[in-house]
């Protein structure tokens, strides 16, 4: 068994809405649920076509801002290190059509993610420390290697959004000099459709692969954070 912390309960839902035993309804998380439903249904409107992109992204990223503001996960068993992995990604949640999904990764220091796209829209901001961010120029051919154009240091609570399109790679890494915490939404069920990387040990010089990140939940023995069940109508 694990302790949960109080968490900052905000909105109309209550735990007795929740009728499955996920993570997020053992520690009546509230303020989650209500995040994931409002995001949920925005990220619904915009995969059927009701909302444009661009659209869905601010929703998102103004939504975000405030939530982060309040929230940090009160089970710490999501917040693990991987160090015998590339960094720690855990499924907070994922809907039905496969169109939204929210993820918290963990980085120590030293580790960092591929340069990669992401097929689908992002938004994702730290909760604690700091991480930096990288931007490339790809080729529409994806027959040289990625240009990095800009770097930033991503502060707790900024939130950053991505369009969809396939040629907008980035990089994220940890920049403290202890465990970064960040959450990413995604238009897409982020782990377990195929995307591009960079790898640099492949060929002659490096070419783009295709990969699936996957999630840590898996290797931890963890339950998706909030089930499908949990969210209210």
């Amino acid at each position: 068994m694990f302790a949960c912390i109080e968490p900052f309960v905000s909105g109309s839902f209550s735990t007795d809405e929740f009728v499955d035993d996920s993570p997020a309804a053992i520690c009546g998380d509230a303020q989650f649920v209500a995040f994931a439903k409002r995001c949920n249904d925005i990220a619904i409107r915009g995969a059927d076509g009701r909302l444009a992109e661009s659209h869905v992204l601010e929703a998102i990223q103004t939504i975000t801002e405030a939530f982060v503001s309040e929230w940090r996960i009160p089970d710490s068993r999501y917040l693990a290190c991987r160090p015998d992995a590339p960094y720690a990604s855990y499924l907070l949640f994922v809907n039905d059509q496969a169109s939204f999904s929210i993820v918290l990764d963990v980085f120590m220091p030293g580790q960092a993610a591929v340069i990669h796209n992401h097929k689908c829209w992002c938004a994702f901001t730290c909760l604690d420390g700091l991480e930096r961010e990288r931007l490339y120029d790809v080729a529409p051919d994806l027959l040289s290697p990625p240009a990095q154009t800009e770097e930033r240091i991503c502060p707790v609570g900024q939130v950053r959004v991505l369009g969809s399109d396939r040629f907008l790679f980035h990089q994220v890494e940890c920049a403290s000099d202890a465990p970064t915490v960040s959450l990413h939404l995604y238009g897409a069920d982020i782990g377990r459709i195929q995307r591009d990387m960079w790898d640099a040990q492949a060929g002659n010089g490096g070419r783009y692969v295709h990969f699936s990140s996957a999630y840590s939940n898996e290797a931890a023995g963890l339950p998706t954070y909030l089930a499908v069940s949990d969210l209210p109508e």
